[in-house]
């Protein structure tokens, strides 16, 4: 995909994300489990890169820094904060 098309769906992706107050709700689970990492920009960054190139989390991890800017977060924070969006799945469910 283009580099400029790439930049406009990504926009487009990151107003919905936004419009579903994920970044929100990332700040309620960053409160009750005190991350040291970035949950959102995980969040954020895998939601993307799963739309834009559909990859495995690795692969989805090493895609991100294509899309804008590398990356604050390491390859085993992402698996850290899978363990936590896998067991607050009802959670985020009724936060949408």
């Amino acid at each position: 995909m283009e580099k400029s098309n790439l930049f406009l769906f990504y926009r487009i992706f990151q107003a919905i994300y936004y419009r579903l107050q994920l970044d929100k709700t990332c700040r309620k689970l960053r409160d009750r489990y005190r991350f040291k990492y970035d949950i959102n920009a995980i969040l954020s960054d895998i939601v993307y890169a799963r739309i834009l190139e559909p990859a495995s989390k690795r692969s989805a991890f090493k895609a991100v820094s294509h899309f804008l800017e590398p990356p604050s977060y390491e390859l085993h924070d992402v698996y850290r904060a899978l363990d936590i969006f896998g067991k607050e799945c009802d959670f985020i469910q009724a936060e949408l």
